[in-house]
């Protein structure tokens, strides 16, 4: 799988979970912040996907709860 492939995978598998459990608020945003987190993972050599994919949504899940996501909103 090419590593483009594998950063679109990840990010969308991601959003779903994000999306069923009624986390995103901000679609263009959240898009914007899980392909940060992806590439951040890949740039730093990983190339597992379950693990982008968890390391996103740890990512996007602390940044929720930070008063710094809130004002970007």
């Amino acid at each position: 799988m090419s590593t483009y492939a594998l950063m679109e995978k990840s990010i969308e598998i991601a959003w779903d979970y994000l999306d069923r459990t009624g986390q995103i608020h901000d679609p263009e945003f959240t898009s914007k912040f899980l392909l940060t987190s992806v590439e951040r993972a890949v740039r730093t050599g990983e190339r597992r996907q379950l693990m982008l994919t968890n390391l996103a949504i740890s990512a996007y899940e602390r940044a929720k709860t930070s008063t710094s996501f809130t004002q970007k909103r």
